[in-house]
């Protein structure tokens, strides 16, 4: 077993999300998030690390900033 850690190969995946994509393309009841989504989706976030390898023991509160950046369009191009 070699000591030096392999070069990681690691791919971008990019997707475009069109703000209408046309009549029949997504069920009804789809829609954007929103701002008031954000304590929702804090807590989603919250759900989903807690107890993984990924949790670095952040308060939910974190976790609703890190939403509120995402809905603001902070991260990405």
């Amino acid at each position: 077993m070699p000591d030096e850690t392999p070069e990681r190969n690691a791919r971008l995946w990019k997707r475009t999300l069109l703000a209408d994509s046309g009549e029949g393309m997504r069920p009804t009841n789809l829609r954007n998030v929103k701002r008031e989504d954000v304590p929702a989706l804090g807590a989603l976030l919250f759900g989903a690390f807690l107890g993984t390898i990924d949790d670095t023991g952040q308060a939910m509160t974190q976790y609703e900033s890190k939403a509120t950046a995402i809905v603001a369009g902070r991260y990405g191009e």
